[in-house]
C-alpha cells in the first residue's frame, strides 16, 4: 500500500491572484473547514472480557455495545481505514469489525494466547503472543509470520514509539523489551517499575506509559528514565491517550471501570463504571485538519500538534498521483507558503 492509498485526505489551496480576491477565497475557505471540522470529542473502545464485546464511549461517557465478539475477547486496535480488530484468546483469532461494528469475520490465526495487538506505520498488525513468547506479524492481507520470538517472558503489552521501534511488556519479567523495526532485539529498554505489566502507550512526547497490575502507573522518559505518573493501588490494565492528552486507564477484575487522568497525572475520576473485566483500550487516531491563514503576501498552513507524526505534500494537480513532499520529512506543525500562480494543493500524509 502506497502512501498515496493511505492518505487521510483533508485539502487546502494557494493562488496567486489579486489580493482582494485572494482573502475572499481565504475567507471562504476557512469557513468551510471550521463547518466540516465540527468539535467531536473522541471515542473510546474498551474489550469486555467477561460479557463477550467491545464497548465505546462518547468522550462525555456514554457507552453502548459496539460489537458483540464471541468468548473473552481482549486486545483492540484499530488500522488506518477506521476497522477494529480484537484478539480472541479462547479461538487464537483475530476478528475484524468495520468502523460501524459490522463483523467481517476472522482476519487471521495469530498463534496461542494473542494478547495486546499493535498496528506499525505500513499496516501490518503486531500481536503479542503470551503462551508461545513471540510477537507475530499479520500483513493487510492477513499472512503471518514470526517477528520476534528471544527476550520475551509472557509478552502482554505493545507500542509503537514514532520512529517505528516496537516495545513490548513482559508480564513474567517486569520489564521492557525494545525491539527495531526489522525485528532485531535492542535488549531490555527499562524495568516497568512494578508487576506484572500489560499495557503500555506513548504520549506525543515520545514518553512511554505502563500499566503494572500491582497497582502504578510508570512513566519512562526517551532516555528509559522512570517516575511513577499515578500510583492508584488497583490493577491498572489498558491504556490510551485520547487526541486532548488525556489518560484512560481501564481497571480490571474486581474494579470494573475506566479511570480518566490529565496529561499531568491529576486523577479525574471515573469515566465509566459497570463493565465487565476491561481489557485493553483503543482510541482511533482522530483526523488531522489542514488549515490555512493570511500572512501578508503569504499563507500559513498549520495542523494540530496531535498530527505531528505526519508530513506535508504538495501538488499543483489535485488529480495527480506525484506529489512532492515540501517538509523535507521532518515532521512539523506549520509551513508558510509564499503565494505564487499556478495554484497549489497542499495534503497530509503518514510518513
Amino acid at each position: 500500500m502506497s502512501d498515496n492509498d493511505r492518505v487521510p485526505a483533508r485539502y487546502v489551496e494557494s493562488t496567486h491572484q489579486p489580493m482582494k480576491t485572494f482573502i475572499q477565497n481565504l475567507f471562504i475557505m476557512l469557513a468551510l473547514l471550521g463547518a466540516s471540522t465540527g468539535t467531536r470529542g473522541d471515542t473510546i473502545y474498551v474489550s469486555n472480557v467477561g460479557t463477550n464485546y467491545v464497548t465505546q464511549f462518547t468522550s462525555e461517557g456514554a457507552g453502548s455495545v459496539f460489537a458483540n465478539t464471541g468468548p473473552e475477547p481482549l486486545g483492540v486496535a484499530f488500522d488506518s481505514a477506521g476497522n477494529l480488530y480484537v484478539g480472541m484468546p479462547v479461538s487464537n483469532t483475530i476478528v475484524k469489525f468495520s468502523s460501524t461494528g459490522t463483523s467481517l469475520g476472522v482476519f487471521a490465526n495469530s498463534g496461542a494466547t494473542p494478547y495486546a495487538l499493535a498496528f506499525d506505520s505500513t499496516g501490518n498488525l503486531y500481536v503479542a503472543d503470551a503462551g508461545d513468547n513471540t510477537i507475530v506479524r499479520i500483513t493487510p492481507g492477513g499472512s503471518s509470520s514470526i517477528f520476534a520470538n528471544t527476550g520475551l517472558s509472557y509478552p502482554s503489552g505493545l507500542a509503537f514509539d514514532s520512529a517505528g521501534n516496537l516495545f513490548v511488556a513482559n508480564g513474567v519479567g517486569s520489564y521492557i523489551t525494545k525491539f527495531s523495526a526489522t525485528g532485531t532485539n535492542l535488549g531490555v529498554f527499562a524495568g516497568s517499575g512494578g508487576t506484572s505489566p500489560v499495557g503500555l502507550t506513548f504520549d506525543t512526547a515520545g514518553n512511554l506509559y505502563v500499566a503494572n497490575q500491582s497497582g502504578a502507573i510508570v512513566k519512562i522518559t526517551t532516555n528509559a528514565t522512570s517516575s511513577v505518573f499515578a500510583n492508584i493501588g488497583a490493577s491498572p490494565f489498558g491504556l490510551a491517550f485520547d487526541s486532548a492528552g488525556n489518560l484512560y486507564v481501564s481497571y480490571n477484575t474486581p474494579f470494573n471501570f475506566i479511570e480518566k487522568f490529565s496529561s499531568t497525572g491529576t486523577d479525574l475520576g471515573a469515566f465509566a463504571s459497570g463493565l465487565s473485566s476491561p481489557g485493553f483500550i483503543a482510541i482511533p487516531n482522530p483526523s488531522t485538519t489542514l488549515r490555512i491563514a493570511a500572512a501578508g503576501n503569504q499563507s500559513v498552513l498549520f495542523w494540530p500538534t496531535s498530527g505531528t507524526n505526519l508530513i506535508l505534500q504538495s501538488s499543483t494537480n489535485l488529480a495527480s498521483t506525484n506529489w512532492t513532499t515540501v517538509t523535507d520529512a521532518v515532521p512539523v506543525i506549520a509551513f508558510t507558503v509564499t503565494n505564487a500562480s499556478p495554484a497549489r494543493f497542499f495534503r497530509l500524509v503518514q510518513p
